[in-house]
C-alpha cells in the first residue's frame, strides 16, 4: 500500500518548480520538484481540501498571486526564492491551426464541405478556369 509523502520544506526547495493542476474545481494541485543532477522530478500531491496542505501553500513567498493563478491556469512556474509565478502554456494542447486542421480532416471524412465544392463544379455551378478544363481534357468554352 502507498504511504502519504509530506510535502516538502518551502527553504530547501530548488529555484524553480511546477505546479499542475487539471481543473480549478478539483482540490488535487501536482507539485513537481526537479531533481539535480538528474532529467526526472519528485512528484507530490497538495490537497487544497486538507487544512495542513492548505498551511504549507500559505507559506510560500506571495501564496495569494499563487492561489489565484491556480485559479485560472493549469501549468505554473513558481520560483519559493523570489515568489515569482507565471502560468506556462501547455504544450501537449493543440493551438488554433492544429484544432483547425482536426476539424477540417473530420468533415472531409464525413463528405461535408469538400465534396459539396466538387460537386457544384461537376454542375456547372462553380467556374473552372480554361487551364484547369484544358487538363482535364474538356473543351474550352
Amino acid at each position: 500500500m502507498a504511504s502519504q509523502l509530506l510535502l516538502p520544506d518551502p527553504v530547501g526547495l530548488p529555484p524553480t518548480v511546477m505546479f499542475h493542476r487539471e481543473h480549478p474545481s478539483e482540490p488535487i494541485v501536482v507539485l513537481q520538484v526537479p531533481v539535480p543532477g538528474a532529467t526526472d522530478a519528485e512528484t507530490y500531491m497538495v490537497r487544497l481540501d486538507r487544512a495542513e496542505h492548505r498551511t504549507w501553500l500559505e507559506g510560500l513567498k506571495e501564496s495569494r498571486r499563487l492561489k489565484d493563478l491556480l485559479q485560472m491556469e493549469q501549468h505554473i512556474l513558481y520560483e519559493p526564492g523570489t515568489g515569482y509565478s507565471v502560468g506556462v502554456p501547455d504544450l501537449d494542447r493543440p493551438g488554433p491551426f492544429q484544432e483547425s486542421f482536426n476539424t477540417a480532416r473530420r468533415q472531409a471524412a464525413r463528405g461535408v464541405g469538400v465534396s459539396r465544392h466538387f460537386e457544384r463544379r461537376r454542375q456547372g455551378q462553380v467556374p473552372m478556369s480554361q487551364f484547369r478544363m484544358g487538363m482535364l481534357g474538356r473543351r474550352p468554352q
